[in-house]
């Protein structure tokens, strides 16, 4: 499957995504809460599994599970603290929402 140009992204961003997202945000809508970014019993190394965490986090955005994604995103930002690809815990709202746009556009390398 294609990448999507980032014109398409945009579109689906601001159309069915972005919503989603602050009302996630906001408490309007359920973000989930215990998910693992990582698989301890996994043989990829933190680095990998840092990748595959934004991947997923990726993936739930774009799929159109964004409370998915805020967990992920939040749980991920726990296990690597260090670094600000998952920002830093006590980043506002709007930072957040950002951070995950950015993730959302973002052409992340796949398998």
């Amino acid at each position: 499957m294609a990448e999507p140009t980032e014109e398409e992204l945009e579109t689906i961003w601001s159309e069915n995504i972005s919503d989603q997202v602050t009302a996630c945000l906001q408490g309007r809508e359920d973000v989930p809460e215990n998910m693992a970014p990582f698989d301890a019993a996994s043989e990829m190394d933190m680095d990998q599994q840092r990748v595959e965490a934004m991947l997923r986090i990726q993936s739930s955005l774009r799929d159109g599970r964004p409370g998915e994604a805020i967990a992920l995103f939040r749980a991920a930002r726990e296990v690597w603290p260090e670094g600000d690809e998952f920002g830093s815990a006590d980043m506002a709202e709007e930072e957040e929402f950002m951070a995950l746009r950015e993730i959302f556009m973002a052409a992340l390398p796949r398998e």
